[in-house]
C-alpha cells in the first residue's frame, strides 16, 4: 500500500507528520473560488400507498418550534440576554407520545451530504441545517439507539482529542442527545477544518433512530450564538484557518439530483441576474424581515420577521396569516394543522423580501396528494397557535430561489434560478 506524509503542523496537539494510506488522500488546502457539495433529500415523505405522510408532516411544526427554542436557550446562555423572537414563538406544551403508533420522522426536509471526520477519514452522511449551529454524529459508544448509523471511533483517528466534557442536547420535539465533546479534523469536500469541536453522541432518542432519521448526524450552518457548545461552526473554522477566502455559502434545492451546497461563495452557473441582499436583524438564526406575502394578487401578510430554515419543509406562520393565505385558493379546506388544495391548483403565491418578489410555483407549493384519486393535495403553508407574527420559510420557499448566506457581512441574498 502506498503511503504519503500529510503535514498537520497547524494542529496544536500533533507536532509530527502523519503517514496515511493513499486511499485516504484528499486535496486539502485553500479554496479561492468555492467548492460544491452534492446534496440529496432523503426520508419517507410518501407512505406505502404513495400518498403524502400526513402524520409526519403534522409533526413538523412542533419539531421546528422545538428546534428554534433550543436555539433561543443557547442564544441566552451565550449572549446573556433573550433572543428577540423567543416570545413570538412559544414552546409547544409537553405531550406524551405513543411511539408504537405515531411515526416521529422529521424527514420532509432533510438535505444530506457527506463529510469526513478524523485522520484517516471516517465518512458520515449529515443533515445540513441552517436552523442549528453544531456538528453532531453518532459515537462508537452509542449502542442500540444508534443502530444503522455510522459511528465515530476516536481511537481510529490520530487527530482526535477528547475534551472530557459531557453534554445533553435537545433537537426538535423529543430528540434528546447525550454525548461527549471532541475536537478533530473535519473535512468538507476537499477542505479541512482543523481542531473542530463537535459532539460524539452516546445516546440518540427515537427521533434520530434509523427509521426516522436517514443521516448519521447534523451539520449546523447557523451562527455560533445558537451553538449549544458555544463553539465556532465548521464554516467559521474554515474561514478563520484561511481554508476559505469567502464566508458565504449557498443552496440550490431541487427535486432532481442537481441540488447542492456551495461553500466559499456562490455557484455562478446556478443563477441569473444580480442578487438582492437583505441584512440580518439578529445573528443567530438566518433571520431577516419580509416585505409581504401575496396570494392571487392579494396581500395576506405584511412586514414580519422571518427565519430561513433549510431544515423545514413548508411556509410556517401564525394561524391568522395561514387562514388569509388559503382564503385566496379556490377549493381550499382549511385546518389548524394542515390544509388541502385541489391538486390542479395553480394559484400564485409570492414572498417579497428586500424589494424582490419570489414566486413560489404550484409544483413547489404542492406537497403531495392525500387521496388515491389524486385530486386533493396538501398545501405548502401551515400554521401554529404558538407562533405570533413570525414566518419560518423552508424548502417550499428555498426551492424557488438561489439563496446565499453571507456570514461575514451578516446578510442573506436571493437570485433567480438559472
Amino acid at each position: 500500500m502506498y503511503l504519503f506524509v500529510f503535514a498537520l503542523a497547524a494542529l496544536p496537539f500533533l507536532a509530527a507528520a502523519i503517514k496515511l494510506p493513499k486511499s485516504h488522500r484528499r486535496l486539502h488546502g485553500r479554496s479561492k473560488g468555492g467548492i460544491s457539495i452534492p446534496i440529496a433529500k432523503r426520508g419517507p415523505s410518501i407512505t406505502a400507498d404513495s400518498t403524502v405522510n400526513i402524520v409526519a408532516l403534522m409533526e413538523e411544526t412542533n419539531h421546528i418550534i422545538e428546534k428554534l427554542h433550543d436555539g433561543f436557550l443557547a442564544f441566552k446562555n451565550n449572549k446573556h440576554y433573550d433572543h428577540p423572537l423567543s416570545r413570538s414563538i412559544t414552546r409547544p406544551s409537553p405531550r406524551k407520545r405513543d411511539t408504537s403508533s405515531v411515526p416521529l420522522n422529521h424527514e420532509f426536509s432533510q438535505w444530506y451530504g457527506l463529510v469526513d471526520i478524523g485522520l484517516p477519514f471516517q465518512e458520515f452522511n449529515v443533515l445540513f441545517d441552517t436552523g442549528s449551529a453544531d456538528l453532531v454524529v453518532a459515537s462508537m459508544l452509542c449502542e442500540s439507539s444508534c443502530t444503522g448509523h455510522t459511528r465515530y471511533i476516536p481511537e481510529a483517528s490520530v487527530t482526535s482529542r477528547n475534551l472530557n466534557k459531557l453534554v445533553d442536547l435537545t433537537y426538535m420535539s423529543g430528540g434528546e442527545i447525550s454525548g461527549e465533546q471532541y475536537t478533530d479534523v473535519v473535512t468538507v469536500a476537499r477542505l479541512a477544518a482543523l481542531g473542530q469541536t463537535f459532539v460524539a453522541a452516546t445516546q440518540f432518542n427515537d427521533v434520530f433512530s434509523i427509521a426516522n432519521f436517514a443521516g448519521d448526524g447534523l451539520f449546523g450552518l447557523g451562527f455560533q450564538s445558537i451553538s449549544k457548545l458555544n463553539a465556532p461552526t465548521v464554516l467559521q473554522t474554515l474561514v478563520s484557518e484561511d481554508a476559505l477566502d469567502n464566508s458565504t455559502f449557498a443552496f440550490k434545492l431541487d427535486s432532481s439530483s442537481n441540488s447542492e451546497l456551495f461553500l466559499g461563495g456562490v455557484n455562478h452557473a446556478l443563477y441569473t441576474g444580480d442578487f438582492t441582499w437583505v441584512s440580518l436583524t439578529v445573528e443567530g438564526f438566518w433571520q431577516a424581515t419580509i416585505d409581504n406575502v401575496v396570494v392571487n394578487g392579494v396581500q395576506v401578510a405584511g412586514s414580519n420577521p422571518v427565519i430561513f430554515d433549510s431544515g423545514s419543509k413548508g411556509m410556517i406562520g401564525d394561524l391568522n396569516s395561514i387562514a388569509n393565505l388559503y382564503a385566496g385558493f379556490s377549493g381550499a379546506q382549511l385546518s389548524q394543522s394542515l390544509s388541502t388544495i385541489p391538486c390542479n391548483s395553480n394559484t400564485p403565491v409570492s414572498v417579497t423580501v428586500g424589494g424582490k418578489t419570489i414566486v413560489i410555483s404550484a409544483v413547489n407549493f404542492n406537497l403531495g396528494y392525500v387521496d388515491a384519486a389524486k385530486t386533493i393535495c396538501v398545501g405548502g403553508a401551515y400554521g401554529g397557535s404558538n407562533i405570533n407574527g413570525v414566518w419560518i420559510l423552508g424548502e417550499v420557499f428555498l426551492r424557488s430561489t438561489y439563496t446565499a448566506f453571507d456570514f461575514g457581512n451578516g446578510r442573506i441574498g436571493f437570485a433567480d434560478l438559472a
